[in-house]
């Protein structure tokens, strides 16, 4: 049996080391972190704070305000609205040491902001962050972690309470 050996042109290693490249190139960029994928993980876990808000409502029978204001620890809103969360990580299916990166943190790993309308109508945030039917409000600061109160880069949701139409859609009578 013959082995026969086959050689390559000049022309063709220049081919596979250039292939080879930009394979590196592409991986390089597939793996590097994007200024878009923490923004859109970011919108999601915000679509999750207001499942969970909702969720909590149903179940506990009460506003989310009216929960909040209940809980004696914690110092800040911040603080009583994970202890709320880890409190209730049954009811939202969600393991308690997860509660805090999943419904607490934005991608960029800061925590989220909380604070009631009334009081950031009366620190000047921005009419879009107010837009919504909670009285809660939670957003993040965006990429460059300093909280804008709803400009800049901060990264929010439009929250609707579930007894809230949307916009330009009339209520049921």
């Amino acid at each position: 049996m013959r082995h026969h050996r086959i050689q390559s042109k000049p022309q063709c290693h220049f081919c596979g080391a250039f292939l080879a490249a930009v394979g590196v190139a592409v991986l390089l960029v597939s793996c590097s972190p994007s200024v878009k994928a923490p923004r859109k993980n970011t919108e999601i876990r915000l679509k999750n704070v207001e499942r969970a808000i909702r969720l909590l409502e149903e179940a506990n029978h009460a506003t989310i305000n009216e929960q909040l204001r209940g809980i004696s620890g914690g110092t800040t809103l911040q603080d009583k609205w994970e202890l709320l969360l880890v409190d209730d990580a049954g009811r939202l299916e969600i393991e308690s040491n997860n509660i805090r990166e999943v419904l607490c943190r934005d991608a960029w790993g800061n925590r989220f902001n909380v604070d009631f309308k009334t009081n950031l109508v009366a620190s000047g945030a921005s009419a879009a962050l107010l837009n919504s039917t909670f009285d809660l409000i939670v957003w993040s600061s965006g990429p460059n972690g300093s909280n804008e109160f709803g400009n800049g880069d901060d990264c929010f949701s439009r929250l609707q309470s579930p007894t809230s139409n949307p916009p330009g859609v009339p209520h049921k009578r």
